[in-house]
């Protein structure tokens, strides 16, 4: 198969053949676990994940009847409905709040059926009490620690990839008190502005008086995110 990638209304389509053979033409096409349509704006890479994220955590509770405790249960959450929720997310992380709640919702679920067990009705579980006390961020937090991850990565070149990496401009500023460390160009449209390079320029342009790019460890790095992620939240 092969798709054409496009965000107008009347796309340029070319017929392609291999060996005088027409290759078919597809809407989406799954690449390394991330599914591409042909407007990638990976609505039905979220609806995806979200579906088997569901099922995961229907997993957890039908075996949670077996006794499980609460720890375990957040430990569950973590190793087997999490990780579907954030693979390769600095690829598609969305910036339309439907999207942003769609994936939430499933936390918040986890969340609500937590707190039902230990005696609150569901519509009035304490969600952002409970995610503080388990060290649970929001979702979108820990998408915006993957993209600092990320660019950490381009720029000490842990990520061999010199075609992300030539994206990627360091300001120079003549005045020192500016401590933004990349230069961002200008976005015509909102596709562009929230797409993977920008966004992640962006927040590493937010973190640049709580980090160094260069000096930090990945391991200090990380750590110090989190933290200002967890504090964040805790407000």
């Amino acid at each position: 198969k092969h798709i054409t990638f496009h965000r107008t209304r009347s796309p340029v389509v070319a017929e392609i053949y291999m060996n005088g053979v027409l290759v078919e033409r597809g809407e989406r096409v799954r690449d390394l676990g991330v599914l591409l349509d042909s407007s990638m704006d990976f609505a039905d890479h979220i609806d995806g994940v979200c579906l088997r994220a569901s099922r995961a955590m229907g997993f957890i509770f039908r075996l949670s009847k077996l006794g499980l405790n609460f720890q375990t249960m957040v430990i569950l959450y973590k190793a087997l409905v999490r990780p579907l929720l954030e693979y390769a997310s600095p690829v598609w992380s969305p910036y339309l709040m439907g999207q942003v709640d769609k994936l939430q919702s499933i936390q918040r679920r986890f969340i609500r059926i937590l707190g039902v067990r230990n005696g609150y009705s569901y519509r009035n579980v304490p969600i952002m009490d409970i995610e503080n006390n388990l060290g649970l961020l929001p979702l979108s937090s820990r998408r915006h620690v993957a993209d600092l991850l990320i660019l950490y990565k381009l720029v000490n070149g842990d990520i061999d990839c010199p075609q992300l990496l030539q994206l990627i401009n360091f300001r120079v500023p003549s005045v020192t008190r500016l401590r933004q460390l990349f230069e961002l160009k200008q976005s015509s449209t909102n596709y562009l502005l929230h797409s993977p390079i920008p966004r992640m320029l962006r927040a590493g342009n937010g973190v640049c008086d709580l980090v160094d790019f260069f000096s930090d460890s990945k391991a200090r790095f990380r750590r110090t995110i989190l933290t200002c992620c967890a504090d964040m939240n805790a407000v």
